[in-house]
């Protein structure tokens, strides 16, 4: 037994405890650095596609632009077709005019037909009907007259309509107190 004794504490037990400890030590190292080689090549793949993701969203971004400004332009294009003729009849009855006087009934159809253009092209809306007999509101109305006050509520008459796009007031609808 005392041999065993001896055999436990003698230096050949020690230095192979030491040794297995060393050797388990360099398996963890050895473990450790392939698991930080590992994660290195996936932040980056994960940075390759975030790279790839950035470069298409800025693609994409850039497509949608001219995609925008394409049927922005056709839009803008089709408006000035639709209003050439109008525009250039209404030029012609001024040049004609100088000699003689333009039939107003010939100005009227030209402008009707602006309007219309710019209705159903644009959306444009006119709103108020003049001569009309309202209930002003300070929203949509303003009076003809600055010195002459109108409260909400109180019966007008429509001089020059409102004009709205997309829903925001272009121009107010002007009006002047109705003649008791």
């Amino acid at each position: 037994m005392f041999e065993f004794i001896k055999n436990l504490f003698s230096k050949k037990n020690v230095d192979k405890k030491k040794e297995n400890e060393v050797k388990a030590e360099e398996i963890d190292i050895y473990e450790l650095k392939n698991e930080l080689k590992s994660l290195e090549l996936q932040i980056q793949e994960k940075d390759k596609e975030i790279n790839s993701l950035s470069k298409q969203l800025d693609y994409e971004k850039k497509t949608q632009e001219k995609r925008m400004k394409s049927v922005i332009e056709q839009k803008m294009e089709q408006v000035i077709v639709d209003t050439a003729q109008p525009i250039s009849m209404l030029f012609t009855q001024i040049y004609l005019s100088k000699p003689n006087p333009v039939q107003v009934r010939d100005i009227l159809i030209n402008v009707k037909r602006l309007i219309n253009t710019y209705k159903t092209t644009i959306g444009m809306e006119i709103n108020d009907e003049v001569g009309k007999e309202i209930e002003f509101n300070n929203i949509y109305h303003q009076s003809l007259n600055s010195k002459v006050k109108i409260n909400n509520g109180e019966k007008v008459k429509v001089k020059f309509p409102s004009i709205k796009y997309k829903k925001n007031i272009l121009r107010k609808a002007i009006v002047e107190k109705k003649n008791k």
